[in-house]
């Protein structure tokens, strides 16, 4: 094995070893990568179904409105059989009213508050937990995958140039770091991984950089 920045030789065999043990090593990560991914899938979806059945019972909780209501006809009705000659009042009429506007605006104050409470729930649920331990688990996948996808380059530019690539190419490293430094995983608003956005343009501007002293060097 070559160190990096320092030019070997090669012979055919050394060549079609390297290559071999890439194509090996490519497929044998890969599949591994993809079956993590396929599982966690699977574990993320049973997550969001508990997380979807836990938020049903939230907003199946126990509920005064009933009790309210109840109350109200129950005194509505005492009221008729003590007093039924009151119904026709006007003044009676206009209590009833009150109280019934009363009702309402009870009814809505409670509506009102568990839909608050419901939407705190929601941003509860998406906020830490098993989502976010997710996301990052994505994100590393991800980082696996295109991991994979430089050790083949590596490969290929060791056999073409005798030699590793001078500079230092390692998705998962650079994930990590970011990751233990704060770096979002998951953008909500943007919809993108801040993480893996780091990662590829730290990659792509390493390779435009790579690339460009062979071209200088063929130029000379």
């Amino acid at each position: 094995m070559s160190k990096r920045g320092i030019r070997q030789e090669y012979t055919r065999d050394q060549k079609i070893q390297l290559w071999e043990t890439m194509v090996l090593t490519y497929i044998q990560d890969g599949l591994v990568t993809i079956n993590d991914i396929k599982s966690q899938g699977e574990k993320a979806a049973d997550l969001l179904n508990n997380s979807q059945q836990a938020f049903i019972q939230f907003l199946e909780r126990p509920c005064n409105k009933q009790d309210k209501i109840t109350e109200f006809i129950n005194s509505f009705n005492k009221f008729s059989e003590e007093f039924p000659d009151l119904r026709k009042d006007d003044q009676t009429k206009d209590e009833l009213l009150s109280r019934v506007e009363t009702l309402s605006n009870s009814l809505w104050a409670i509506t009102e508050q568990r839909k608050e409470e419901s939407l705190q729930e929601i941003q509860n649920l998406a906020k830490g937990g098993w989502s976010d331990v997710e996301m990052k688990q994505t994100v590393k996948n991800m980082a696996n995958l295109i991991e994979i996808e430089i050790k083949r380059f590596s490969v290929i530019y060791q056999i073409i140039n005798g030699m590793e690539p001078p500079i230092e190419l390692d998705a998962e490293i650079m994930t990590k770091r970011m990751i233990e430094r704060g770096v979002q995983s998951y953008d909500g608003e943007t919809k993108s991984s801040p993480v893996l956005n780091q990662v590829i343009v730290s990659l792509v501007s390493k390779l435009d950089e790579l690339f460009a002293k062979h071209t200088n060097k063929g130029e000379d």
